[in-house]
């Protein structure tokens, strides 16, 4: 099955690289605070880990649509600035 390429412009590309940076920055945030919240004792009861899991998931979410985008990206130049173009 075929990928669907995603068109996007260089300076698109490179705003999506450095998102994917900062996600992958925070991701070792993430884990260390999960770790901390998890060490607060029974995780049934323990609302700060369910926040920093959901926050952990989300992120790694993110990360995932990110690489998928950079991965299937075919730059495409901008004719004009500031206007939507069909074609």
């Amino acid at each position: 099955m075929k990928k669907s390429r995603s068109l996007i412009t260089a300076e698109g590309l490179e705003e999506t690289k450095a998102q994917l940076a900062q996600r992958l920055e925070k991701k070792e945030e993430l884990k260390n605070l999960l770790d901390s919240t998890r060490e607060a004792g029974d995780l049934r009861e323990n609302d700060a880990y369910t926040l920093a899991l959901e926050d952990f998931k989300n992120n790694e979410m993110e990360i995932l649509r990110l690489e998928e985008l950079v991965k299937t990206a075919k730059v495409v130049k901008a004719k004009t600035k500031g206007k939507v173009e069909i074609g």
